[in-house]
């Protein structure tokens, strides 16, 4: 009976190590497309930042050499609730594909110990470039900085920001929208179906929806993870468009505010978003 009233703890906690906002985007991808994305230091260290505690002690473990699964399982410990979070953490590194499965011959080839744990080789590689690395920022190369424009403070770029995404705010519950200063893409994607946060009413008004009373209580950053999803999901015939739009955004997450880079460090899809 102790066990039973345990098991529901045991299940929210195993909820509370799955991967956070931003990972499942990467679940849909083929082995090969989440190969080429970690090629870049920069996914590689938004998702292990990413990680549960557990997966990124796996990790740091497997990342200067591999070793057997009997022996990987090990580390877990004795203890139940120990080895479910291990588990747990196992799965999220095999589901991004950054654990993967080998087998450990010896002697030529002539024997093998069994099936062997080891990181995806892109992975290992751009971890290790951004663990050698930390500190720095994308677009480091001459060819990309640009000169710091002194009439634009950091104080500036935030607050037109904060100016645009209130913009969107105000679109969604003013009754005039042709008051507020929306451009006609970001208009066209506020009442897009996909998004679904206005709809016609009886007398053809745009209203909010269920949805988007929802939507107006969430917090500025989970409001516009709505929207970078619609986007990328409207990407899911183009996979190679989609690795490049989610490369950008992983990029500018260890961008400094108020730094200018060039466009021309950016590809065409990645000047779109």
């Amino acid at each position: 009976r102790a066990r039973e009233r345990r098991q529901p703890v045991l299940m929210a906690e195993r909820r509370a190590h799955r991967p956070k906002l931003g990972l499942e985007t990467l679940f849909t991808h083929t082995s090969a497309s989440l190969e080429r994305l970690y090629h870049s230091r920069w996914v590689c260290q938004a998702v292990f930042a990413q990680l549960s505690g557990p997966a990124r002690a796996v990790v740091l473990r497997l990342l200067c050499t591999d070793c057997s699964e009997a022996k990987l399982r090990k580390w877990a410990g004795d203890e139940e609730e120990a080895r479910h979070r291990f588990e747990d953490a196992l799965s999220e590194l095999r589901a991004l594909r950054i654990l993967r499965r080998g087998v450990d011959e010896v002697d030529g080839g002539s024997s093998a110990r069994g099936p062997t744990a080891t990181l995806s080789p892109g992975f290992r590689g751009g971890l290790t470039e951004a663990l050698s690395s930390a500190g720095q920022t994308p677009w480091q190369g001459p060819q990309y900085r640009l000169q710091h424009d002194a009439q634009t403070s950091t104080e500036d770029v935030i607050g037109h920001m904060h100016t645009c995404w209130d913009n969107v705010l105000r679109f969604l519950v003013e009754e005039n929208k042709d008051a507020v200063a929306l451009s006609p893409d970001i208009r066209a994607l506020v009442e897009s179906p996909e998004v679904n946060l206005l709809r016609r009413g009886a007398d053809g008004k745009l209203e909010l929806t269920q949805k988007g009373y929802e939507f107006m209580l969430k917090g500025v950053y989970m409001q516009v993870w709505e929207f970078i999803q619609v986007y990328l999901q409207s990407l899911s015939a183009s996979e190679t468009t989609r690795e490049q739009v989610l490369d950008f955004l992983y990029h500018l997450s260890y961008c400094r505010v108020g730094d200018a880079y060039h466009k021309k460090a950016l590809t065409d899809p990645q000047r779109e978003l």
